[in-house]
């Protein structure tokens, strides 16, 4: 399983703060306490954060929340009017024989080539 998006942005931000405390602390003189933060920050929590995030509904929740959700009838809409997916379904329902699907398939793939060429030469 890929990590999502919000998770890899996560284990970014636990990097960054963990190098980042890290440098301060070396600075400050606490080199023990900097090597310690470095190790667990970039050992520890980072890989966590990556391998945990991936089932973790928290973090996948946000990016669910900021994406629109397609209605049900909106889906059925976008894939039932195209051409094809109504020959799919005709083919489906037992209306159409094979060798008549794949005559009717290839008749309409040559059209959406000769449309999309169509396109190409006005643009």
């Amino acid at each position: 399983m890929v990590p999502s998006l919000g998770t890899w942005r996560l284990a970014a931000v636990v990097t960054v703060l963990s190098y980042g405390f890290a440098i301060l602390l070396g600075l400050f003189g606490l080199p023990r306490l900097a090597a310690a933060l470095f190790v667990v920050g970039f050992l520890i929590a980072t890989p966590l954060v990556l391998i945990l995030g991936t089932a973790s509904s928290a973090v996948e929740s946000s990016e669910m929340e900021s994406a629109p959700l397609e209605t049900a009838d909106e889906m059925a809409a976008t894939t039932a009017d195209t051409p094809i997916a109504t020959l799919r379904g005709r083919y489906a329902q037992g209306e159409l024989t094979d060798e008549e699907f794949e005559r009717r398939l290839e008749r309409l793939v040559e059209t959406e080539r000769l449309a999309d060429r169509e396109r190409e030469l006005e643009l």
